[in-house]
């Protein structure tokens, strides 16, 4: 397993791959994270997980901060896991500030 922690490093990872599985996850996993990781292997190779708290996920008056941070105990699960495929994680800290834009109308929304 391969953990990657930038852009970069996961573009480099991931090129000529045509059969890329994604799972997108906030971490602190639990058995149905991994239940996916193992579909996912089923579709695709390599897989692909991303470990992102999103503070955008949260509303005004949830706690983003109070959201488990176990990185190194998700990247143990999925190595014990993922024991013969080669998964990818990006692991990135939310900026403190962040911009989100507008991406305007939908195509069909005239």
């Amino acid at each position: 397993m391969k953990v990657v922690r930038t852009i970069q490093e996961l573009r480099d990872q991931l090129h000529g791959q045509n059969r890329i599985s994604f799972v997108p996850t906030m971490g602190h996993l639990h058995a149905a994270h991994l239940s996916l990781m193992a579909l996912a292997g089923r579709h695709g190779d390599p897989v692909v997980a991303s470990i992102f708290v999103n503070r955008l996920q949260f509303g005004p008056n949830e706690e983003f901060d109070r959201y488990p941070r176990t990185l190194q105990e998700d990247i143990d699960k999925l190595q014990r896991q993922i024991e013969d495929t080669a998964v990818s994680m990006i692991a990135r800290r939310q900026p403190a500030r962040h911009r989100c834009t507008d991406p305007g109308p939908a195509a069909g929304d005239d």
